[in-house]
């Protein structure tokens, strides 16, 4: 799809059709999607929680109606190191060869979106970002390359505004990473703020000097191609231990949480929990290899203390890290 080996991100040649109609356009959205929370990461926003979520659960308590004059909400609303609120909405698309990217079109729309939210919130943002990813394919140069391009109108005069809690950003923030580790439930507790607690054991890895509890996403041998026929060869014969198919490493796809957080999190339904969350403060956000025991990893550790990324682990010519585990109550 993505032509890493170019000086600038890409699409392969022919990627910007390769997709038709509802394919092209879903997937250009979720790149979008993603680039419009780097793009937030970079200017300062730690946490991020989906807006329209946020919105109507607070609204339905309140007794109060969708706007009429309003069909579809902002994608995000995040929160930086000040407490400050932002409503961002993402748009983006593939650039065919030889034409411009709908840049003026496409933030026009993610304006109209954006338009008049901010002041049916209280406390309300201090304003709004439309956002757009325009990728070009990796030889065409007719025009500007790849981008990312966004406005952001001041915000408009409150009007019957929805109360949110102060720690409604940082709640759906935390929240969707619990998901992504698998702790659904605790993810929901900690939405509501309220529920019984339950004890989860979870591994530790320590990277760049801070420790982070983790989950597994997925596993991958580390194989020089995983098409050929050695590998399949190998596949066939995998009861026979130890398995062939694993001597060149493993690659693990870890999602976690800085311990710092999690002790946060470990008492959200507690009356104190409000004040722990929100004396969490963003770090510094890493995009770099690090070393490990056994193996390195190869990933993204954000500004809120969230972790994603790949261990890579060079068995069996290094030992497998011994990882330490604990017990957490969230």
């Amino acid at each position: 799809m993505f032509d890493w080996t170019a000086n600038e991100w890409c699409l392969l040649d022919g990627m910007s059709s390769f997709y038709a109609d509802f394919s092209g356009s879903g997937f250009a959205g979720r790149i979008a999607q993603g680039m419009a929370l780097l793009f937030l990461e970079d200017k300062g926003y730690a946490y991020v929680g989906r807006f329209e979520t946020e919105w109507t659960q607070r609204a339905a308590t309140q007794n109060r109606q969708w706007p009429a004059d309003k069909s579809k909400a902002p994608d995000f609303i995040a929160e930086n190191s000040q407490r400050e609120w932002v409503l961002a909405e993402s748009k983006g698309g593939f650039s065919s060869p030889g034409k411009m990217p709908p840049i003026k079109g496409a933030l026009k729309d993610g304006l109209s979106q954006l338009d008049g939210w901010d002041k049916y919130i209280n406390p309300q943002p201090i304003k709004s970002f439309a956002i757009g990813t325009f990728l070009r394919e990796a030889n065409d140069t007719s025009g500007e390359t790849s981008l990312i391009a966004f406005v952001d109108p001041e915000p408009e005069t409150p009007e019957s505004p929805v109360e949110f809690p102060p720690d409604v950003v940082r709640r759906a923030n935390y929240a969707s990473w619990l998901s992504a580790m698998g702790l659904d439930e605790a993810a929901a507790r900690l939405r509501a703020g309220d529920g019984e607690p339950q004890r989860y054991e979870l591994p530790v890895i320590s990277v760049a000097g801070r420790r982070y509890a983790v989950s597994i996403a997925s596993v991958m041998p580390r194989h020089p191609e995983l098409s050929s026929r050695e590998f399949w060869r190998d596949f066939r014969d995998w009861p026979f231990w130890p398995l062939p198919w694993l001597r060149d490493g493993v690659d693990i796809e870890l999602v976690g949480l800085d311990l710092k957080v999690l002790n946060a999190l470990s008492s959200a339904t507690q009356s104190a929990a409000a004040s722990e969350l929100m004396a969490l403060e963003p770090s510094e956000w890493r995009d770099t290899p690090a070393d490990l025991d056994g193996g390195a990893f190869y990933g993204s550790v954000f500004s809120d203390g969230s972790l994603l990324g790949e261990l890579r682990l060079q068995r069996p010519s290094q030992p497998f890290p011994d990882f330490e585990w604990i017990e957490v109550e969230l």
